[in-house]
């Protein structure tokens, strides 16, 4: 696994320096509004027993690489860090059956197309795949207090479809970036009798890129 972290690193890096046009860098950070799709808990419930979505929020921090490859398109490839907290809990009637905590940190690795409107506020859209890799996986039951590590248990390569939406700022000789993205996972995970079913996931994000 560790040879495929590096492959992917190293694909997102050399991806901007492919082209003879300027590359340029930047930095993000922001909220990320997260939703697991539960598609089956298999624990002699009612199907109306337990929600049908896990909605948590997390954090994301991104290192930025752009290239112009026209005067409306882009290319950008950047390597991101995704933190995610979650609670589930499942009731019967009005009993608590499980309370679940889910923590999870990944890499993940957005290769998207930009395209510049250049009119107005010059917005711009965002399209493209997204390949993350599971870094740290953890469950925490409240009923006996105990926090487990379930890493090896979910897939560790995770892939996603992105679109989004930005305005940039100039500032000098910089810019100052905010973003709105949707990502929608298109693998699903199953811990235990949890089927997690796949990713929705909003991001929100600000960012500063220099000219």
């Amino acid at each position: 696994m560790k040879l495929q972290i590096i492959i992917l690193v190293l694909f997102a890096i050399c991806t901007p320096l492919q082209s003879k046009n300027k590359i340029t860098v930047g930095l993000k950070a922001g909220c990320v509004y997260h939703s697991l799709s539960l598609s089956r808990i298999d624990m002699g419930v009612n199907n109306e027993d337990y929600p049908k979505q896990l909605k948590s929020p997390g954090i994301v921090f991104e290192f930025l690489m752009e290239k112009d490859i026209s005067d409306q398109i882009s290319l950008i490839s950047n390597i991101s860090y995704y933190k995610y907290n979650s609670n589930l809990r499942i009731y019967q009637v009005y009993e608590e059956l499980e309370h679940y905590n889910f923590q999870m940190e990944y890499i993940r690795f957005p290769f998207l197309v930009k395209f510049h409107t250049r009119r107005f506020i010059n917005p711009y859209f965002l399209a493209g795949i997204n390949i993350g890799y599971l870094l740290k996986a953890q469950c925490g039951l409240f009923r006996n207090w105990k926090i487990i590590d379930i890493t090896k248990e979910l897939h560790r390569l995770d892939g996603s479809i992105d679109l989004g939406f930005g305005i940039p700022i100039e500032c000098w000789k910089f810019k100052i970036l905010y973003e709105i993205r949707y990502q929608i996972g298109i693998r699903e995970n199953y811990y235990h009798k949890i089927d997690l079913g796949s990713n929705r996931t909003f991001l929100f994000i600000v960012g500063i890129q220099f000219n």
